[in-house]
């Protein structure tokens, strides 16, 4: 964690994400268009679809995610890193949701990496 987050800014925004989804128990598909509007810094807390529905309320149901301690201090390194104009907690280069396969693929990359620094 700490060789990747000294990385470029786009590969730590991917380890940050990794973070997030470990403290916050979501899945990739609920928060990688995650906005900052989602998240009450007061309240403390983070709402998000829920990724997998049946039924009726397909598309409805929020999930609550209570801001920790650790959760909040990866909110924080995400904001160090956020432009002014941005509206996503993990945006891309441009300023845009991640979509999933630049996601898997800038994740794949980072590990490679990794994986070559050791040996």
């Amino acid at each position: 964690m700490a060789w990747a987050i000294q990385q470029t800014p786009q590969r730590r925004i991917v380890t940050l994400a990794a973070r997030y989804a470990s403290l916050g128990g979501s899945r990739k598909a609920e928060f990688l268009d995650l906005a900052w509007p989602q998240v009450d810094r007061e309240a403390g807390q983070i709402r998000t679809k829920r990724a997998k529905q049946r039924g009726k309320k397909r598309g409805e149901v929020i999930d609550v995610v209570t801001i920790s301690p650790a959760l909040g201090q990866v909110l924080d390194e995400l904001a160090t890193l956020r432009r002014p104009d941005c509206l996503y907690v993990f945006p891309t280069r441009d300023g845009n949701a991640y979509p999933e396969r630049a996601f898997k693929t800038l994740w794949q990359r980072l590990m490679m990496a990794r994986s070559q620094k050791e040996f």
